[in-house]
């Protein structure tokens, strides 16, 4: 496994210690390697005298059937944790998601996690710890995995891929020190489409002089295939582009854009914009991010339409 040495080190001190907390919580960004390291982990626990790589009947891994984690899957979870292990003397429960775990289920968790049967080891993967209960949490002991070094995205991409020192400078640069990003711009056409979606978007933007341009209308008919592609991923993408245009316009290292595969676009784009014109588009992308955020109840399409409205309106 490349990368997070510290917190692998750590973990196999806490083994052999005899330390190693029943619960535990790998925080981090989608495609960052959380799974990875949840099933290393598991196998520390299960089989620390060993490296070999192999299935474990006490490994349990609870995915999300839909868009949460009710109380009637908490209740599986509980059962499950109350059997008794098949090999050894330990068994580990891996709950992928777990950002998605209702109030509700949480509680429902709680004493679980607080005073787990013996031999019985929590691993709870989560994008993010704001949606997790601080009772949760201050039950285990949390992992953030941050992203990976340039060296090591580089080790990582030339273990798994047979790629150009061009695509492979590219490829780095997109993925952001994220390994998953990485697997799925190499593997899958759609991911550049994305990235070519923001420059274009980018683009049009650029020519929206005011209200009455008739450009505007390149900008609010983007609006379904915003909603296709997701908006959350979309503000995203487009906080990359503004921030690779500002590093742009202050001369910084050219090399660390994520939009580096079309550098003569985006450094013409860069003296299309203002500073503070790019200033108030962040802020209006991390407004419309706070009202996407999970618990809102507020129409996605309103959401999408008032932003675009407003980004073509801050010109």
């Amino acid at each position: 496994m490349i990368g997070f040495k510290n917190i692998r080190e750590s973990l196999r001190g806490a083994s052999k210690s005899g330390t190693l907390a029943h619960s535990h919580i790998l925080v981090g960004p989608d495609g960052i390697g959380k799974s990875p390291m949840a099933r290393s982990l598991a196998r520390l626990i299960l089989d620390p005298d060993t490296d070999q790589i192999r299935e474990y009947v006490d490994i349990t891994e609870i995915r999300p059937k839909g868009k949460s984690i009710g109380v009637d899957e908490v209740r599986r979870i509980i059962g499950e944790a109350n059997v008794m292990p098949f090999e050894g003397r330990r068994k580990v429960i891996i709950i992928y998601d777990a950002q998605l775990l209702t109030i509700q289920a949480q509680n429902g968790l709680l004493k679980t996690i607080e005073e787990p049967a013996a031999g019985v080891y929590f691993i709870l993967l989560t994008q993010t710890l704001d949606t997790l209960l601080p009772t949760i949490q201050s039950r285990c002991a949390i992992h953030r995995l941050f992203p990976i070094s340039r060296e090591e995205m580089a080790e990582y991409i030339n273990s798994q891929h047979h790629i150009t020192d061009q695509a492979l400078d590219e490829t780095i640069a997109i993925a952001r020190g994220i390994p998953g990003e990485a697997d799925s711009y190499i593997k899958d056409p759609k991911r550049r489409e994305f990235y070519d979606f923001i420059l274009e978007f980018l683009t049009d933007l650029s020519t929206v002089k005011s209200l009455q341009d008739r450009n505007c209308i390149k900008i609010l008919i983007k609006n379904k295939a915003i909603l296709e592609l997701g908006p959350e991923e979309f503000l995203q993408g487009l906080l990359w582009g503004i921030r690779d245009l500002a590093c742009l316009k202050t001369g910084k290292d050219y090399k660390n854009l994520i939009f580096l595969y079309n550098i003569d676009r985006m450094r013409a784009l860069a003296q299309r914009f203002t500073m503070a014109r790019l200033t108030r588009i962040v802020d209006l992308c991390e407004s419309a991010g706070r009202l996407l955020e999970p618990g809102r109840n507020i129409n996605r399409e309103t959401v999408v339409d008032r932003t675009l409205f407003q980004l073509v309106e801050e010109t």
